[in-house]
C-alpha cells in the first residue's frame, strides 16, 4: 500500500476532501481515520482501498478529459466551444480533492510567472495565453500519469497486503 500512501501524501491532494469522499461524511473523525491509515498507524480496510481506487480513477479520468479539452482549445482558439470551455474552465479545474494552489504554483514556475499572476488570470477570467494552457495541460497530464502508474503498483501490492478486518480497539470510531 506504499503507492497509495504516497499518492495520499502528494501535495496536490486535499486529504480532508478525500476523506469526505471515502467515508461519505465530513467530520474530523473521517479525516483522522484516513490520516491514521496514511501514517501507517492502522491498516486500510478492503472497502477503503476499493473506494480510494475508484476515487483516484475518477480523478485521473477528469484530468485526462481536461487535458484533451485544453489541447483542443490551444489548437482551435476561436471556436464557440473553446470560448465556452474557457469561460467555465476556471471554476472546474482539476477535481474537488485536488489543491489548485499547488498546481498553479508549479505552473507558475514553468511559465516564469508566479502563482498570484496565474490565479488572477483565472479569477478575473482574463484571457489565458497558450503558454498558460500548455503548462496547465502538461501539469495535469503528468499528475494523471502518476496516478495511473501508482494504481497499477497498488493493484500488485494489494495482493500481498494484509487488510484490517475491523476497526480495532484504538481506531477512530465513526458515528453510524
Amino acid at each position: 500500500m506504499d503507492s497509495i500512501i504516497l499518492l495520499l501524501k502528494h501535495r496536490y491532494i486535499v486529504v480532508s476532501r478525500l476523506a469526505e469522499l471515502v467515508y461519505d461524511k465530513n467530520s474530523n473523525a473521517t479525516y483522522e481515520r484516513l490520516r491514521s491509515r496514511m501514517t501507517e498507524r492502522h491498516r486500510f480496510r478492503e472497502d477503503e482501498y476499493e473506494k480510494l481506487k475508484v476515487i483516484f480513477e475518477e480523478i485521473q479520468a477528469d484530468l485526462e478529459a481536461q487535458v484533451k479539452l485544453l489541447e483542443r482549445a490551444i489548437k482551435f482558439p476561436n471556436t464557440k466551444k473553446t470560448t465556452a470551455f474557457l469561460e467555465e474552465f476556471p471554476k472546474n479545474i482539476g477535481h474537488q480533492a485536488l489543491q489548485l494552489k499547488a498546481i498553479l504554483q508549479d505552473i507558475g514556475g514553468q511559465t516564469e510567472k508566479d502563482y498570484y499572476r496565474m490565479y488572477d488570470h483565472l479569477r478575473e477570467r482574463r484571457e489565458l495565453t497558450n503558454e498558460h494552457l500548455e503548462a496547465l495541460a502538461t501539469q495535469l497530464s503528468a499528475f494523471a500519469s502518476l496516478i495511473q502508474s501508482s494504481l497499477k503498483t497498488v493493484q500488485k501490492e494489494a495482493k500481498r497486503y494484509q487488510f484490517s478486518a475491523g476497526r480495532g480497539q484504538h481506531s477512530h470510531i465513526l458515528d453510524n
